[in-house]
């Protein structure tokens, strides 16, 4: 699956090169790079994302989630949530399954 399946809004950059100045665009990047490696540690994967990207990411996150490790950590926690089949909380300084 391509890039421009999951991000319609880049289907203008596909043929050019990387010249991105919007971080939340940069990041989107990023985030499928990433997802596209055997095992994945994503810290703050749903940060400077609109609504729209986010929804995208969890799809791309749940897909690729089958077939691979991938390890997210980010405050921002509904979308955190619902792309994870278990959940780690680190209060205090401690880490314990949620």
């Amino acid at each position: 699956m391509s890039f421009v399946k999951y991000f319609k809004l880049f289907s203008n950059y596909e043929n050019s090169r990387f010249k991105i100045r919007s971080d939340g665009k940069r990041r989107l990047v990023e985030t499928y790079n990433l997802l596209k490696t055997e095992t994945v540690l994503i810290v703050k994967p749903f940060s400077h994302f609109s609504q729209q990207h986010i929804k995208n990411a969890k799809q791309l996150i749940s897909e690729e989630k089958e077939h691979k490790a991938i390890i997210l950590s980010d405050h921002i926690y509904q979308p955190t949530i619902k792309s994870s089949n278990t959940i780690y909380l680190s209060p205090n300084g401690v880490t314990k399954k949620g």
